[in-house]
């Protein structure tokens, strides 16, 4: 067991190779051991031997698991056509999905059938598949395609393929309809599953009981007497018309779109009303809007909300300070944490709160005992420098998690190959979050820690899709080229680095890491060549969905990072926001152009407009709280590099 620890720990110290030639070979798998041949292969630059072996793909893809696993290993090794070509046959959904991220709508409608030249909404294709709506497939395509439409700005056309679905489905199964209701709202088609069952209500004659019960069911999160109170008071302050509370509701739900900014004054007016109530109704009331408030995103109003009603003596501590927390408000949350230890010192979670409090308060003496004190208490617990790690990784300290997870990753009981859970996850950990090893330029390491990870998803440690398998990849290709690059191997290094461009042309990765550690450091030819291509890309995804917000703002997001075409750029974020102004994302990426226009006062302004709209109301587009918070502090990174970074050098 000595020697396989030792290849372990070696990952840890830039070379994967050992342990990935050590686990290469097994009997009983037969994609494993072809998905390591063709990584060791790669990793010894023998290209032309990987592609033959990479031809064996289709004797191994049976069924479709082992068609899962064989696109993934393709993937993994850079074999991005032949992994999509088998991801098209075998799972419709996941390659929609993936083809929408990296900008290629064309290909996501041919996938569905649509013909090259066909113009949005595709009558002749809809009317096909309005024939044959019996079938499973055709109703999942009819959606797909709605979403895609509305997602890329053009929601007429995504309505005008709703429309005569959801009416051949009324008029034939009921119930149907109804699940197709629940599944629209579940998505991004919320807004037009809302619109169906107003309709339902007012024009179709149908019992509005039967509707509104499908409106409780839809705000289900919620507790039911919440739900029922809120219900019962729209009614009667709206004259007991249900399309007007489902409207209302809707609204306070983030379902709807809400371009005339309805949201505050309706919330307000039943903040207003509700502490009027009697109990056990003004709790009832106040605890809906109070989650509604959460469900829309609108966390500033939630903590405004949470904040009096804690003064007011409702048992609501636990939510005041995990929102204290999570938006980072060290002065408020700073006590609360001393008081916890204090009172519990094994609380190892609040001790590594307590030591972030301390160093943004600028204590760093008292946060370094505290430091001290909490490592003390891990006793080389490799779980919970996983967890600390990502503690300090959200508040901005990123190098710091990145030791806390070499650490874990060392201190695992390697020599249990049942025990290597810890090993794994904070191997997992550096390869997701471990930017800093970019910008310390520890490429090597960086390089070992994808190669390794690219081993765990082969040999079914770690599950994955299309998307991050080909990141792993291009993480392992764009990290061998830059170490080469640094090395003075420049030919093989531009190699590596046009593979990994290759991998991800039309991925916001290539803005995040790969434009920025580039710019300046390889031949400008070979740079401006790359840029043109990906930039060309996403470009050609704006001018099929002039409307698609998202494509606007990634192409913004590239030309600034890459500093280049900057003009272009301003006018793409100007496009984007447009159509979304309070995009938290979309205003972050029209700060970074201002930064890289070289104006930093102009760059923090819209920085804090990002940060402000992020937490809230997400009118039409709402995201699960974990993730809110996620970007709300990624945000406030963005606002420290816009504020202490040096501005970007011209453009060679």
């Amino acid at each position: 067991k000595l020697p396989a620890v030792a290849d372990l720990l070696m990952v840890l110290d830039v070379n994967a190779l050992p342990h990935i030639e050590r686990t290469a070979g097994r009997v009983d798998d037969g994609i494993y051991s072809w998905a390591s041949k063709l990584q060791l292969l790669r990793l010894a630059g023998k290209e032309e031997e990987a592609r033959a072996l990479s031809g064996q793909w289709q004797n191994l893809a049976q069924d479709d698991e082992s068609k899962k696993r064989v696109m993934l290993s393709l993937a993994l090794n850079g074999f991005r056509e032949q992994a999509l070509d088998l991801l098209d046959a075998t799972a419709l959904n996941e390659a929609i999905g993936f083809y929408d991220v990296i900008e290629m709508p064309r290909r996501s409608l041919k996938l569905l059938g649509i013909a090259e030249n066909a113009k949005a909404p595709y009558q002749e294709w809809l009317a096909d598949r309005l024939e044959k709506l019996d079938d499973e497939d055709s109703l999942q395509q009819l959606l797909m395609l709605a979403g895609m439409l509305s997602a890329r700005g053009e929601k007429q056309h995504a309505r005008d393929v709703l429309m005569p679905m959801m009416a051949r489905l009324k008029g034939e199964d009921e119930k149907v309809w109804q699940e197709q209701i629940k599944v629209m709202v579940e998505g991004d088609l919320a807004e037009f599953a809302i619109g169906f069952m107003q309709q339902s209500m007012v024009d179709d004659g149908d019992d509005p009981a039967a509707m509104v019960e499908l409106a409780k069911e839809l705000f289900g999160s919620l507790p039911s007497e919440c739900i029922d109170a809120l219900w019962d008071h729209l009614m009667k302050r709206n004259g007991a018309k249900p399309a007007l509370v489902l409207e209302e509701w809707a609204l306070l739900a983030g379902l709807l779109p809400d371009p005339q900014k309805r949201v505050p004054g309706l919330h307000g007016l039943l903040e207003q009303e509700a502490r009027q109530q009697e109990q056990p109704a003004k709790d009832l009331l106040l605890t809906a809007l109070y989650e509604l408030c959460l469900i829309r995103n609108d966390i500033a109003t939630a903590s405004r909300m949470v904040d009096a009603l804690a003064e007011q003596g409702h048992a609501l501590g636990g939510e005041k300070n995990d929102l204290d927390f999570q938006l980072q408000r060290w002065e408020l949350i700073e006590p609360v944490l001393a008081a916890r230890v204090e009172n519990r010192p094994e609380d190892w979670s609040s001790l590594i709160r307590w030591h972030i409090a301390q160093l943004k308060l600028g204590h760093s003496e008292r946060a370094a005992e505290i430091f001290k004190r909490a490592m003390l208490q891990t006793l080389g617990d490799p779980a919970l420098l996983i967890v600390w790690g990502f503690a300090l990784y959200d508040a901005g300290y990123d190098s710091k998690a990145v030791e806390l997870w070499f650490l874990a990753a060392a201190m695992s009981d390697l020599e249990n190959e049942q025990s290597l859970h810890d090993y794994q996850r904070a191997i997992a950990s550096l390869a997701s979050c471990g930017q800093s090893l970019y910008r310390s330029g520890e490429w090597q390491k960086a390089l070992a820690i994808s190669e390794m990870t690219a081993r765990s998803i082969m040999s079914r440690q770690e599950s994955s899709g299309i998307h991050t398998a080909l990141r792993v990849r291009y993480q392992a290709e764009f990290c061998h080229g830059m170490e080469m690059t640094q090395r003075g191997m420049l030919s093989e290094g531009l190699r590596r680095l046009e593979m990994a461009h290759s991998l991800m042309r039309g991925d916001g990765v290539l803005a995040d890491d790969f434009f920025p550690a580039l710019r300046n450091r390889i031949p400008v030819k070979t740079y401006d060549r790359w840029f043109e291509e990906s930039y060309a890309h996403i470009e050609a995804a704006c001018e099929d969905f002039p409307r698609s917000h998202n494509s606007h703002n990634t192409a913004a997001w590239l030309a600034a990072r890459a500093v280049r075409q900057l003009d272009k750029a301003h006018a793409h974020a100007e496009q984007a926001l447009e159509m979304r102004s309070n995009q938290g994302a979309y205003l972050d990426t029209m700060a970074e152009v201002w930064f890289s226009r070289g104006d930093r006062q102009k760059a923090l302004m819209w920085s804090e407009k990002a940060i402000a709209a992020s937490i809230s109301n997400a009118a039409g587009n709402p995201r699960g709280l974990e993730w809110v918070f996620a970007n709300y502090q990624q945000l406030k990174k963005q606002y420290d590099h816009f504020k202490n970074d040096p501005l970007p050098s011209k453009p060679r």
